[in-house]
């Protein structure tokens, strides 16, 4: 169910995060999956770090995308779905002002330039999920990691 006040937080510290240039790979400790953003979905995963409304990220998209406004607001709200799905977001009643972070904006007098928009998508990946979940002190045996001991 989509949050009406439009905010959402990562849902930390379940969840881990790196933001690389065109990327996030973010990992669900409790699940030990984890995930690929693209483009897209990395900036929208950026704007939702700053505690940026729905609003707020859907008109940031528009500003430097070339696509209709429902389309996005489509594929945004879609997005957001799947990543509250996943338990990577909480939905947030509204930010504390110490939260709260604008979108930076572009500097004033820079030409609009727009680029086709493409679809964030979310990659779920549980290969990974024994080693992720493992805990190194606990369940090894007597040699060490990466050693699981077995009951």
């Amino acid at each position: 169910m989509m949050n009406v006040a439009g905010y959402f937080r990562i849902n930390t510290p379940t969840v881990v995060h790196e933001i690389f240039e065109h990327e996030v790979v973010a990992i669900h400790l409790d699940s030990g999956n984890y995930y690929s953003l693209n483009k897209n979905a990395a900036q929208i995963w950026s704007y939702l770090a700053q505690t940026t409304s729905t609003p707020e990220i859907v008109t940031a998209l528009v500003a430097t995308h070339q696509s209709d406004v429902d389309a996005i607001e489509q594929a945004v709200n879609r997005f957001l779905a799947d990543l509250q799905q996943e338990q990577l977001i909480v939905s947030e009643v509204a930010p504390s002002e110490a939260m709260a972070s604008p979108i930076s904006s572009t500097r004033p007098f820079s030409p609009r330039v727009t680029i086709p928009f493409e679809l964030p998508l979310l990659r779920k990946y549980t290969d990974m999920q024994n080693l992720l979940l493992l805990d190194p002190i606990h369940d090894v045996d007597e040699t060490g990691w990466p050693h699981v001991k077995h009951s």
